[in-house]
């Protein structure tokens, strides 16, 4: 005589019960961990944007001249607070030949460190030693480029060099009460006029850029972001760390910029969407003032 017996039907019921409840679980703890991941993904993203952020407003800033004694600054405009137009860098050198009152400067290309100079966008800047015997009085004479070629230079050795024509150059500049200010072989740095700062584009606030001397780039172009209101914030301050708007007088520029990831997630461990936020502040102190 068989006695074996199938499961009850209160049995079956009981077990398809505790079968959901557990696949319940998992995929509660599934979509759990899938939106934790997510929000931590995008707030990295968030986070990474931002350091790339700083190291390009860094690597543009950091190379600012500033001199309260003689009055000048690569600092152009400071006002608002969400932007600033200075003259970036480009390139540092020295001269190879120089033609007095022609406009014809050489630059020797093997000890040139930067962007090969590009004409009208690049401005040039001519070192001025008005005493050899101090150095509060130098300064450098900003030119406009209208031509670069190659050539050779003059000074030896003759080896290739950049031709820039900078036709606002006089002999005046070059020579004054009989003494020569600018010496060949002497140092030239190439300029670029830049303005940063914040733009609005596809509905998102981003930290922009663009190139100024040309008027090729009339808008700035959105490089970094979405941002979160107010997006980005410069403010400088003096050699005694007090708050200052006088250009000669800058030397720490301090930078804030407010990130917001590009997707929206969930933001807490509820179903309520957003989307996360960081900041970020950065001090840049300037390498050429004095």
């Amino acid at each position: 005589m068989n006695n074996r017996r199938g499961f009850t039907l209160i049995e079956l019921i009981f077990s398809l019960f505790m079968m959901v409840v557990v696949v319940a679980g998992i995929y509660s703890l599934m979509v759990t961990v899938y939106r934790v991941t997510r929000r931590q993904t995008e707030m990295a993203n968030v986070q990474g944007n931002l350091r790339a952020g700083m190291q390009l407003v860094q690597s543009e800033l950091q190379e600012i001249y500033t001199d309260a004694a003689l009055g000048e600054s690569d600092i152009v405009d400071l006002t608002p607070a969400t932007e600033i137009t200075y003259e970036a860098m480009r390139g540092v050198g020295e001269t190879c030949g120089i033609t007095a009152g022609g406009g014809a400067i050489k630059i020797r290309q093997s000890s040139y460190s930067g962007r090969e100079p590009v004409a009208v966008r690049d401005r040039l800047l001519l070192f001025q030693d008005r005493d050899t015997l101090i150095a509060t009085d130098d300064t450098w004479l900003a030119r406009d480029i209208t031509s670069v070629v190659e050539g050779t230079c003059t000074i030896a050795p003759a080896t290739a060099s950049w031709d820039l024509t900078v036709p606002a150059l006089l002999g005046t500049d070059l020579v004054g009460g009989g003494n020569p200010l600018v010496f060949a072989p002497g140092p030239v740095r190439t300029i670029e006029r830049m303005q940063m700062g914040l733009v609005t584009d596809g509905g998102s606030d981003w930290l922009g850029i663009r190139s100024v001397n040309t008027g090729d780039e009339p808008n700035l172009i959105p490089v970094i972001g979405p941002l979160a209101p107010p997006g980005v914030e410069f403010s400088y301050e003096n050699g005694d760390t007090d708050p200052t708007s006088d250009l000669v007088q800058v030397k720490t520029i301090l930078i804030k910029l407010w990130g917001i990831s590009a997707r929206t997630v969930t933001t807490g461990l509820g179903s309520a969407l957003g989307n996360p936020r960081d900041s970020i502040v950065v001090r840049v102190q300037l390498r050429n003032s004095r």
